[in-house]
């Protein structure tokens, strides 16, 4: 197995979501490109992405998976719920 696996795995996360952002529309040559260039891999970055997709996921309640761009959509709520209903009673 060439290399080291684990360079990037120990950068911050903010640093791994800079990359999940930055490599999300590079083709699959430009993705290998940008790797090269930082000492990464291009299953490194598309397990962030998967981390971050789903960390989505469950913060957002979209289940467990997302089949389409569609569902990355956040849809706005018809009914309004008063954080503290008990204020608005006075």
């Amino acid at each position: 197995m060439p290399g080291n696996r684990s360079i990037g795995d120990d950068w911050s996360p903010e640093a791994k979501l800079a990359v999940v952002i930055e490599t999300a529309s590079m083709s699959e040559a430009e993705l290998g490109a940008y790797c090269r260039q930082r000492g990464l891999y291009p299953e490194q970055v598309q397990r962030w992405k998967e981390a971050c997709l789903q960390v989505l996921v469950c913060k957002r309640g979209w289940g467990k998976r997302l089949r389409s761009s569609k569902e990355t959509r956040v849809k706005p709520s018809r009914t309004w719920r008063a954080p503290y209903p008990l204020l608005l009673m006075k």
